[in-house]
């Protein structure tokens, strides 16, 4: 017995070197993943984001539908050395140099309310677009009209400028930039319009001449850009937008979608899963965003069937497209027809995939 116990602890003795370098090589293998996880790089990750339907987010809740509005997003995150490598073995990863992600003169808390910001905006542009679309009227007020610009050639030139808010024009009170416009198409070229306006805190009474119109002979012109200051929309039903967690400003075309969904009477999806992005402004254009490759995507890994994108933002999503089909549309009012002559998911004339599509709303096959 004894000498068993010996031959053991010989084997043991014999055996401890390994032990060692083998406890050795586990502790510095977990010291070089902490490591890689914890070390930054001067790159940020991006991947395809989760997609969200957006008739869950209206509310009150709008009645079941049986296929979706897909809102795609992207996953972006400043990249440790692990996630550099990740980025670089997974072909639906991507790296961009940290300012790129954002702008280097706004904080990481700053660039959040940004991003909040630009999400509210477009939601209110997706509510105005939608009450529009289904022929229920939008109010309009503000607090003047703000000049953006003032053309070089103006004869404003040396009475207006940037910032200034124009609150009376002729006698008559100016509260929307629509005020302004209809007192200037009141007068002819060359007449004298006195303006009331406020330049930070004084009010001014001022006069400027107006000229006439390049493209309309006889029609007065002030030779300014403007628009409505502190504008706010008066909707004639209350419906909300639940957007959680997210930001920027590319959910307000899937936003609008929804929104028509709830305001007119059957299901607009059709029973199709129609995935999409692009920023919307309240007179409906659909204007580019960034990230298409990653939500082209998302939007495929949903199973959505179409992919609805801003025309300038199109041809780079037809160069990853694999399975979704591609719509390009410039506007609210081109997305909203090729929907709607959709058949029913289902049906034949869906799986042959001959369809025809409204003038700047172009399907095209991955």
């Amino acid at each position: 017995m004894r000498g068993s116990r010996v031959r053991r602890a010989a084997h043991w003795l014999a055996d401890r070197p390994r032990v060692i370098l083998a406890a050795l090589v586990l502790n510095i293998v977990a010291l070089l993943a902490t490591v890689c996880l914890w070390i930054p790089t001067p790159y940020q990750m991006l991947l395809p984001g989760p997609v969200t339907d957006t008739n869950t987010l209206i509310e009150p809740r709008p009645q079941e539908t049986e296929g979706a509005f897909y809102l795609t997003s992207i996953y972006s995150n400043p990249a440790s050395v692990a996630e550099w490598l990740y980025a670089h073995a997974d072909p639906e990863a991507g790296l961009i140099p940290r300012e790129e992600a954002r702008p280097q003169h706004l904080s990481r808390k700053e660039y959040r309310q940004l991003l909040d910001t630009m999400m509210d905006n477009s939601k209110m542009a997706a509510r105005v677009v939608a009450f529009r679309a289904a022929g229920l009227e939008v109010d309009v007020d503000g607090q003047g009209a703000l000049i953006r610009d003032v053309r070089a050639d103006s004869p404003a030139k040396d009475v207006l400028a940037v910032n200034d808010v124009v609150v009376v024009a002729g006698g008559r009170p100016v509260r929307t930039k629509d005020d302004l416009i209809a007192v200037i198409r009141a007068h002819r070229p060359g007449d004298r319009l006195p303006l009331e306006v406020r330049r930070d805190d004084t009010t001014l009474s001022l006069t400027t001449t107006l000229a006439e119109s390049p493209e309309e002979r006889g029609r007065a012109l002030m030779g300014v850009v403007v628009i409505t200051y502190r504008v706010k929309y008066n909707f004639p039903r209350e419906l909300k937008i639940q957007s959680e967690d997210l930001g920027g400003p590319s959910a307000g075309l899937m936003f609008a979608l929804a929104l028509y969904n709830t305001l007119t009477p059957g299901d607009l999806t059709g029973g199709h899963r129609i995935a999409g992005t692009g920023a919307l402004a309240t007179d409906g254009r659909v204007r580019s965003v960034g990230g298409i490759p990653y939500k082209v995507r998302a939007a495929e890994k949903a199973g959505a069937a179409y992919f609805l994108v801003p025309a300038d933002n199109a041809d780079e999503a037809r160069r990853v497209a694999r399975t979704v089909q591609i719509v390009s549309v410039g506007s609210f009012a081109e997305a909203l027809p090729f929907i709607q002559q959709l058949p029913p998911a289902g049906t034949e004339a869906l799986a042959a995939q001959q369809l025809s599509a409204p003038d700047g709303a172009t399907p095209t096959p991955a």
